[in-house]
């Protein structure tokens, strides 16, 4: 079975967050998200919401690259 690609590490950065502050937001262990980014675990639905509630997105946006940011236009 082809596991889908997270591209939380990309949201993350793509919002200037660190792993610690999107672990505050999120009310996640900072480990925890680290090793998702890895892919050395797999999240549980609990925890892709708590995620994607604290970078602002919809859970299934976090299968998805972050559109880019132009050059001196912040979103």
């Amino acid at each position: 079975m082809k596991k889908n690609k997270l591209f939380l590490r990309e949201w993350r950065k793509a919002l200037a967050l660190s792993l610690r502050g999107l672990a505050e937001l999120a009310e996640v262990d900072f480990a925890a998200i680290d090793k998702i980014e890895r892919g050395k675990r797999d999240p549980r639905l609990s925890t892709l919401i708590a995620l994607a509630d604290a970078l602002g997105i919809e859970v299934q946006r976090l299968f998805s690259a972050p559109p880019e940011r132009r050059r001196g236009n912040k979103q």
